[in-house]
């Protein structure tokens, strides 16, 4: 049985990776895409890598908006 915690590390993961694969197939770098997010490139990289606790949806759907990328599909991996 995952513990609530693990979900929730489980969903962080997903949702990183899914970030990281929608930034290599828009052909960015961390630099570009934290500059026109207005944050910084390790705050980025640590979403990427489901490393940020305190991920908000708020932040999630305004960087599913940047990719262009349904906020209902990015709970779901993304075949890279």
């Amino acid at each position: 049985m995952t513990s609530q915690a693990e979900y929730v590390q489980l969903q962080l993961d997903t949702i990183g990776s899914n970030f990281r694969i929608l930034r290599h197939n828009a052909k960015k770098t961390l630099k570009q895409v934290a500059k026109d997010m207005k944050i910084s490139e390790s705050y980025l990289s640590k979403i990427e890598l489901g490393k940020i606790e305190n991920l908000t949806l708020l932040q999630v759907f305004f960087l599913c908006k940047y990719y262009k990328y349904s906020h209902k599909q990015i709970f779901t991996p993304i075949s890279s």
